[in-house]
């Protein structure tokens, strides 16, 4: 690039050889000549001829100077590496994530698969035992029936924690409810004296097992004062019933004593 002192000279040349040339072509001109202008410093441009018009001058274009190697610009190859470096761990812990998912619905799968086996088998089992339980009721039934053995005589059904409906006489109603030790049932018996008179209650429950044996067997009787039942009232009485075996009742009975 040219330097701006030399081109201050190189115009000021110009300048002076276009009047030089000016003056030679007027007339007149040689009488007094004009005195060279001092260069100002010599400048290592070369004199362009006189007449000829003055060349611009275009700063000479910067020459690119070689960068060092590790300062070059990086391929697509490494930039696409590095981005690859980059994101490695989040793809990692994507990955990992994935895994575990996976891990946990095959556990779950295997879980499940595992839980329906071992109910199937357990309702198979179940289905067996109520098979045999069926078969054994059937071959019970079919004894009692060679045996003759039905229902016993006045004896109605023994149910327990609801009442039931008697409508013998002063006996109208009466519930059972087992012993929480077992050996013994309680009996809450409801009595109605519809009489004019007075009575004194004596009632006697029987519990009869399936085939109609007597189990256990408790008397009601009201020989107290205060035990007599007015005409028009309701009382209830609470019986206890002692058990000769450990065996469900099937049946019981009821009968007023009036002996």
């Amino acid at each position: 690039m040219t330097h701006p002192r030399h081109r201050l000279a190189s115009y000021s040349r110009y300048q002076a050889n276009r009047l030089d040339a000016a003056g030679t072509s007027r007339p007149g001109a040689n009488l007094s000549p004009s005195p060279a202008p001092v260069p100002l410093r010599p400048s290592p441009v070369p004199e362009q001829p006189a007449g000829a018009s003055p060349r611009q001058v275009f700063p000479e274009p910067a020459r690119q100077t070689p960068s060092v190697r590790g300062s070059q610009t990086p391929s697509p190859r490494d930039s696409g590496s590095r981005s690859r470096r980059q994101w490695s761990p989040e793809r990692s812990r994507t990955l990992r994530r994935y895994r575990f998912v996976v891990l946990s619905l095959g556990i779950l799968t295997a879980w499940f698969g595992a839980t329906a086996f071992a109910l199937w088998r357990q309702g198979d089992h179940l289905e067996r035992q109520l098979a045999v339980a069926h078969a054994n009721m059937r071959a019970a039934l079919h004894i009692l029936g060679e045996l003759g053995i039905e229902r016993p005589a006045d004896a109605m059904i023994y149910r327990t924690e609801r009442p039931i409906q008697l409508n013998e006489g002063p006996l109208q109603q009466v519930m059972f409810v087992p012993a929480v030790r077992g050996g013994s049932v309680d009996a809450r018996l409801t009595l109605f004296n519809g009489s004019a008179m007075d009575l004194r209650p004596d009632v006697r429950v029987v519990l009869l097992d399936r085939l109609g044996l007597k189990l256990g067997e408790g008397r009601l009787r009201g020989d107290g004062a205060g035990d007599a039942l007015r005409a028009g009232e309701m009382r209830a009485y609470h019986l206890r019933i002692l058990l000769q075996r450990a065996v469900e009742p099937a049946w019981f009975t009821t009968a007023l004593v009036t002996d």
